[in-house]
């Protein structure tokens, strides 16, 4: 019997959004698209607000007079049952910098919003990104229900909830709203918006406004109930969350509006992390325990002791271990940290099972040394079980896995100098 032999080459990317594996540079542009349904003016319509992230990094950026210059469309447009459009928006973009450096920096983004109207029902909703130079096309796709505020479907209505980073005026439109590049996540000391919509159509009834933060347990953090003096048939709010009345964590965060006896409720969560790599949405003590796949002597005794320690001593030991790998001190980036958090992201989503990914043996493997340099695969036989050799041609090093239960949780086996 002849055996099958797969040879995998695998190249780890290095954008700070942490694509994972790729097998060649990215040929399209990068983008996050978030949408949100709020109120119109219209009581016939409802309103579909689309916030998009474009990342400078994954644009193609060509030499002109003065500089460097990427060029590039965005379009969104709202569709429904065989792809008939319900309303749509486009624009033309620039961008320019001064050096080809600065259209690099990782973790660089420009942020986009738009809105459009269009009657309550199921849509689906396309956001396209196209990069001028390159002539390709990104797109995202979503299904949104957009939902009916108007007196006919209820009194009293409120909407989604958007946990925003900024929350800007706008002679038009009232509020400009900018969610955090990875959703639902802030860092500590700092100030977060929940923007929503409140629909209070019966305005001789009083409007009681009830604000709830529970963490994980369900315990009550923040429990606040006031009356909100204006009468308008439609509110905007923009209410401040301040984190560092929350400890690092999960949360959900609960509206309820009352007026008479009507209630509605709206939720969504906030998770409060380090704010060293906010970009992975890792806890502290868990950005400790990977760390310490790295940490040797005192270093690793320092880090160690930090896990049982306070919070704060946390903080200063994690930041003293990176800051003494740091290998651009002075600058805003960390690039080892960086790079170390992304594959910590990438082992979970890649070698996760019982264990989270980064616990597992080949997770351990690619956090101390990254991606190997050729991986060969070597599926089950007669003889063997599956198993793969990873082999790190820089290092002159190999690591054999073995899935000895045929479940795919592949042990470390042996390693060897090649």
């Amino acid at each position: 019997m002849r055996t099958c032999i797969a040879v995998l080459f695998l190249f780890l990317a290095t954008t700070a959004h942490g694509q994972g594996y790729i097998v060649e540079p990215a040929t399209q542009p990068d983008f996050i698209c978030e949408v949100y349904n709020l109120g119109s003016k219209d009581p016939a319509k409802s309103r579909l607000s689309a916030c998009l992230s474009i990342f400078h990094s994954d644009l193609q950026f060509v030499p002109v007079a003065g500089g460097y210059e990427a060029n590039f469309r965005i379009a969104v447009r709202l569709t429904k049952g065989a792809g008939e459009l319900a309303a749509s928006q486009e624009t033309s973009e620039r961008l320019h910098f001064d050096t080809l450096a600065e259209t690099r920096l990782p973790e660089k983004y420009s942020f986009y919003y738009f809105e459009l109207e269009a009657a309550p029902g199921e849509y689906q909703v396309v956001c396209a990104v196209t990069d001028s130079a390159r002539g390709t096309t990104a797109t995202r796709t979503l299904t949104k229900k957009l939902r009916n505020f108007s007196s006919q479907a209820s009194a009293l209505e409120i909407s989604e909830i958007l946990v925003a980073d900024q929350v800007m005026r706008d002679g038009a439109n009232g509020l400009i709203i900018q969610p955090g590049l990875y959703q639902n996540t802030a860092s500590p000391s700092r100030e977060v918006f929940l923007h929503f919509e409140i629909f209070h159509h019966d305005t001789t009834q009083p409007l009681i406004l009830r604000q709830t933060i529970l963490n994980r347990r369900k315990e009550k953090i923040i429990d606040q109930q006031r009356p909100w003096p204006g009468r308008q048939p439609r509110v905007q709010f923009a209410l401040p969350v301040w984190t560092d009345m929350l400890p690092y964590g999960d949360y959900e965060i609960v509206l309820e509006a009352r007026s008479g006896k009507i209630q509605k409720t709206a939720s969504t969560t906030l998770r409060v992390v380090w704010d060293g790599i906010p970009q992975t949405g890792i806890h502290l003590g868990q950005a400790i325990q990977t760390a310490l796949c790295l940490a040797e002597g005192e270093a690793r005794q320092l880090l160690a002791a930090a896990l049982t320690s306070p919070t704060a001593e946390q903080h200063r030991a994690l930041a003293a271990f990176w800051e003494a790998r740091d290998p651009s001190p002075g600058t805003e980036i960390n690039e080892a940290m960086n790079a170390f958090y992304q594959r910590v992201a990438i082992a979970n989503e890649k070698f996760g099972g019982s264990r989270e990914g980064w616990q597992t043996d080949r997770g351990q493997t690619f956090l101390k040394f990254g991606a190997p340099d050729k991986i060969v695969l070597h599926p089950r036989s007669i003889a063997s079980r599956p198993y793969q050799v990873w082999h790190y041609h820089r290092l002159h090093r190999s690591f054999k896995f073995v899935d000895e239960e045929g479940v795919g949780d592949f042990e470390l086996a042996g390693s060897s100098e090649d």
